[in-house]
């Protein structure tokens, strides 16, 4: 992924001196339009983790059902069960 879309090199001019206030105003106008892409990184990487937590807690039931023997009962005696 391209950290900016854009590319500036391509529009240098060497004769053209830096503004300082028209680059004030640039960063001002332009850099926080591009402050969404980060958020949205910030948001995968939560729903990542989430889903690698969600995936760690279903692997440890698959294991433990695996290992423990089963016995079926019926409704009522399940309803009836003590814990």
């Amino acid at each position: 992924m391209e950290p900016d879309p854009q590319h500036p090199e391509r529009e240098h001019n060497e004769e053209r001196k830096p503004d300082v206030i028209e680059n004030a105003l640039l960063g001002l106008s332009s850099i926080p339009s591009y402050q969404f892409i980060r958020d949205d990184i910030r948001r995968i990487l939560a729903r990542n983790l989430l889903v690698d937590r969600v995936q760690r807690v279903l692997d440890g039931i698959e294991r433990d059902y695996e290992l423990n023997d089963h016995k079926f009962i019926s409704g009522a005696k399940f309803r009836a069960a003590d814990v």
